[in-house]
């Protein structure tokens, strides 16, 4: 779908005369509105302001029909790297193309007369819309590569306990996923759940069983499925076996094992060994 055509190409050309005093204007507003303009660096308030400049212009060119809707809001990003996601939150991105549709509202009058301001602000309501879901692929995509990412680490942390190597790569990747001052770990072993009998268990799925009832109750977990077992780091935690009984519901038939808190994680291997060796042995038991 392409800009609308009621315009005429006279008027079109006098927004893009003004694309310069747009921009500088949905800057400013930016800055006066939004405290978080002030606390990114330099690089970034740049890459904000190429955002803004490539906003308004993408907006003049949609407006003469040369690019399509959907194009037009996928360029706005272009300019700016998929890093800065990392340093600016959906909602703060929202509020710049916030301040940018509310610039050209306020100024649509001015450039294209009273006659035809209704016509600009109702091309940028559809416009805005466009780059808005684009703007929410954006972050949904960074989402989900930093959750496997994360996913990744914390495998790799809960493997390197397991396996006594409690060095600085795991110290690294441990303080990534907010670990790296972690006290009072208990470790807890048990079988994976398994929703349908004879099926192969899906390791991310019940990882996300774990996360999602932890967030629930305001516990702080890593977790792994590493040889058939799952393995559950617990930190923080003031009493381990109140807190495996939550985490439990998740877990397949079968025992539950929790090791000995301990007061770090480098020192979560001996709590690592106790609850799966006691895991192996509840069997006998």
């Amino acid at each position: 779908m392409s800009g609308p055509t009621q315009l005429s190409r006279a008027q079109r050309e006098r927004v893009t005369g003004h694309t310069d005093d747009l921009t500088r204007a949905a800057v400013a507003d930016i800055e006066s509105r939004h405290a978080w303009y002030a606390a990114l660096t330099a690089s970034e308030r740049s890459y904000v302001a190429l955002m803004a400049h490539a906003g308004v212009a993408n907006f003049v060119d949609w407006l003469g029909g040369e690019t399509p809707t959907e194009a037009a809001g996928a360029a706005v990003f272009e300019a700016a790297p998929r890093e800065l996601t990392r340093s600016i939150t959906l909602r703060q991105t929202l509020e710049l193309i916030r301040s940018v549709v509310d610039v050209i509202e306020a100024r649509a009058a001015d450039i294209v007369g009273e006659q035809w301001a209704p016509a600009i602000r109702e091309a940028m309501l559809r416009y805005s819309r466009e780059v808005a879901f684009r703007a929410a692929h954006i972050y949904a995509d960074a989402a989900e590569q930093r959750g496997a990412w994360d996913a990744r680490l914390e495998g790799l942390v809960v493997d390197a306990i397991l396996r006594g190597d409690a060095d600085d790569a795991m110290t690294s990747r441990a303080a990534a996923l907010g670990w790296g001052a972690t006290s009072r770990v208990a470790v807890i072993a048990a079988s994976p759940p398994n929703p349908l009998s004879g099926t192969v268990i899906d390791p991310a799925y019940v990882l996300d069983l774990v996360h999602r009832n932890a967030n629930r109750h305001g516990l702080h977990v890593l977790a792994a499925v590493q040889a058939g077992l799952l393995i559950m780091l617990i930190g923080e935690t003031d009493d381990a076996l109140r807190d495996a009984a939550i985490l439990g519901v998740d877990v397949g038939e079968g025992p539950i094992v929790v090791g000995p808190t301990v007061p770090h994680l480098f020192a979560a291997g001996r709590s690592a060994r106790a609850a799966i060796s006691g895991h192996a042995a509840a069997a006998a038991w």
